[in-house]
């Protein structure tokens, strides 16, 4: 007896549930693959946008911090020179 003519079933065995979660969308209380790696990658980019918002303001801070210590600086040079100027004058006079 030959056997029938046409496409062979190499396999019946069933897929499971494991094996291919898309597949099972409608499942609700699935957590799928994908939205959990899109999940993760969302928390991800917060972190770094709240690690990037962190460090702008430190460098706003310090670049504040350095105009006062520069301001500071000046306004000390200019009252030496003042000063000088002063002596300079008062010796002049005598």
């Amino acid at each position: 007896m030959t056997p029938p003519a046409g496409p062979r079933h190499t396999s019946t065995r069933r897929t499971t549930y494991a094996q291919e979660p898309m597949k099972h969308i409608h499942d609700t209380n699935a957590v799928l693959p994908n939205d959990r790696s899109r999940e993760l990658h969302l928390i991800n980019e917060a972190l770094a946008r709240a690690q990037m918002d962190q460090q702008l303001r430190e460098a706003e801070l310090q670049r504040r911090a350095y105009h006062v210590r520069m301001a500071r600086k000046m306004r000390r040079r200019a009252e030496v020179a003042s000063m000088r100027a002063r002596r300079a004058l008062a010796i002049a006079v005598m």
